[in-house]
C-alpha cells in the first residue's frame, strides 16, 4: 500500500538528527568534514527556516574545493562517510564567477551560509 502525507506531517529528521556537519571534496577526491559552527531552526519542532553557518579558518580546508555537502541523520559522526547527505553545492548549481571549483588559500577564512526554507 502507499502512504500519503496529510498537511499534518512534516517529513524530515527528529531535531538532533538534522544537518549538523559541512562536508568538501577536494579536486583530488579528498573529503574532509567540520562540526557547523552555528545555527536556528535545527531544534525546533516546528520550523520554516534553517539556518546553518560554518565557518572555515584561514589554516584548514587548504585547496581546490569542488562539493560542498550538508550531513545529517541519525547514524552521522565526525568522520567521513557517516550520516546521510541531504544537500550538495557543485559547480553545476550556479552559472556564475563564484561557482565552483572553489581555491582557499592559507590566507583566507570562508563563511558558509546556508538557509532552506520549508515549502507550503
Amino acid at each position: 500500500s502507499t502512504y500519503t502525507a496529510g498537511d499534518a506531517v512534516t517529513p524530515m529528521f527528529n531535531p538532533e538528527d538534522r544537518v549538523r556537519y559541512l562536508e568538501w571534496e577536494y579536486d583530488d577526491g579528498t573529503r574532509e568534514r567540520k562540526l557547523i559552527t552555528d545555527s536556528s531552526g535545527l531544534d525546533e519542532i516546528d520550523i520554516e527556516e534553517v539556518f546553518t553557518l560554518t565557518y572555515l579558518d584561514a589554516g584548514e580546508s587548504l585547496g581546490t574545493i569542488v562539493e560542498f555537502a550538508f550531513v545529517g541523520g541519525i547514524r552521522v559522526k565526525p568522520q567521513v562517510g557517516t550520516g546521510i547527505i541531504v544537500d550538495t553545492q557543485t559547480e553545476t548549481v550556479a552559472a556564475d564567477p563564484g561557482a565552483a571549483p572553489w581555491s582557499k588559500s592559507e590566507l583566507e577564512s570562508w563563511q558558509i551560509e546556508k538557509t532552506d526554507k520549508k515549502w507550503s
